[in-house]
């Protein structure tokens, strides 16, 4: 009798957690709508998910509860998913996403390498880029990955930590003194359409 109910345990638990490895992740379906199926959006606009760190993402989607630290834009597109995702969800989705391949950046070109010299190196008041992003970009915890993103989407980011209308206490400070030409050159060192 004892190996007979140990053989059904098992059986049970087998079938269960298969069930539960073929449950679909909470809310993927708005993610995708606009980040694409494994976070490699599709779109300019929108950013890569693919690659980055989870806790980063998870942040990143708590940071919308509070409109008045970001864009009009992120505010208008993140509101119903932030206002609908509990904690668990979020980081489940963010771990899913973390997991996926990231893009990479090919930087090509004088313009990447004067951006290539800027993100290793403190200029004047910016301090160099990799020395919270990392060598490559690729960014760890709370800290965005930035290779491999979408340059129109990196480019607005900046400027938007640059005119205080995306709030950051650590970005906010160091982009106000960016220049037009270094936000570019960076762009052209870390960015992949």
């Amino acid at each position: 009798m004892r190996a007979t109910s140990v053989l059904v345990l098992m059986a049970v638990l087998a079938v269960t957690g298969r069930a539960l490895a073929a449950e679909p992740l909470p809310d993927i379906a708005k993610c995708q709508a606009c980040h694409g199926k494994d976070g490699n959006s599709p779109s300019r606009e929108m950013p890569r998910l693919n690659g980055q760190p989870w806790p980063y993402l998870a942040n990143r989607v708590r940071s919308f509860r509070d409109p008045t630290r970001q864009t009009p834009h992120a505010t208008y597109f993140m509101m119903d998913v932030n206002s609908s995702v509990s904690d668990t969800a979020l980081e489940a989705l963010a771990r899913y996403f973390a997991a996926q391949t990231p893009t990479v950046a090919i930087p090509v070109g004088a313009l990447a390498e004067q951006g290539r010299k800027l993100y290793q190196t403190a200029d004047g008041n910016l301090p160099s880029c990799q020395s919270c992003h990392g060598a490559m970009g690729a960014g760890h915890d709370s800290i965005p990955r930035l290779n491999g993103q979408h340059a129109v989407y990196l480019r607005k980011q900046l400027q938007n930590f640059s005119m205080l209308t995306r709030v950051s206490e650590t970005m906010n400070p160091h982009i106000r003194n960016m220049t037009p030409e270094q936000i570019a050159a960076l762009v052209a060192f870390l960015a992949r359409n």
